[in-house]
């Protein structure tokens, strides 16, 4: 397979190219769940870039396969541990193996989020045994990130496997709903520039593109609060 490694330019991409390069990842391990095999090694670095937008999930040399595998007859049923320690979920480093499941391949999403975010995998230590009791623990790196996208890489990310999103589809809902928030603000924020301007030029032409694009942030985000009020404002104007 030709290509680059996710992890050699995830730090010089953009947040939102990351995000749909995480999103396509996200389509390969719902397919595998779907087929009834979990990855267990999702990360940067078993990601292939291809020249033509493409991204392949690579390296499944560690993965199990559930009950809902066809051929779970034709194969022999691994009973070891394994993954990458630094973003290893819980079941995984603390075992047994039988815990392991879609949620352990959620929380490695959850995982890479939280290096999109940051620039480094959750859970770190000076010695690779240290690393994996830190994942044992959940102990995961201070960061002074916050915001709607780190909720979600922590939400999925809890140590309780209940606790996070139930199916790779709902981590990719949450991240949906984010670009539409993120889409919904960039045009709050064009509508109230426009607004401000044409209460000055009294132009009529530019407060109506104010109110289309107050009224289609609210469209992407019918929770955007300022998006409604300032919509009533350019139409008092």
């Amino acid at each position: 397979v030709q290509g680059t490694p996710w992890s050699k330019v995830i730090t010089e991409k953009p947040l939102h190219e990351n995000l749909e390069i995480l999103l396509k990842v996200a389509d390969a391990v719902g397919f595998g769940h779907a087929r009834g095999v979990i990855h267990r090694d999702l990360k940067p670095e078993n990601v292939m870039l291809g020249e033509y937008g493409e991204v392949l999930v690579m390296d499944w040399g560690l993965a199990i396969a559930t009950p809902a595998f066809r051929k779970s007859a034709t194969i022999t049923q691994t009973t070891s541990m394994g993954g990458t320690p630094a973003y290893m979920a819980p079941e995984m480093a603390a075992g047994p193996v039988e815990k392991v499941g879609p949620s352990s391949d959620v929380y490695l999403l959850g995982a890479i989020l939280f290096e999109i975010l940051t620039g480094q995998p959750p859970h770190s230590g000076k010695t690779v045994m240290k690393c994996l009791m830190a994942a044992a623990r959940n102990e995961i790196v201070a960061t002074q990130h916050s915001g709607e996208l780190m909720d979600i890489a922590l939400r999925a990310m809890a140590s309780k496997m209940t606790d996070r999103p139930q199916t790779v589809r709902d981590f990719q809902n949450e991240i949906r709903e984010y670009q539409s928030h993120s889409e919904s603000l960039a045009l709050l924020q064009r509508a109230e520039e426009r607004l401000q301007a044409a209460r000055v030029s009294k132009d009529y032409e530019e407060l109506s593109r104010a109110v289309f694009e107050y009224d289609e942030a609210v469209e992407l985000w019918t929770g955007n609060e300022r998006a409604k009020h300032g919509g009533l404002a350019a139409r008092l104007a």
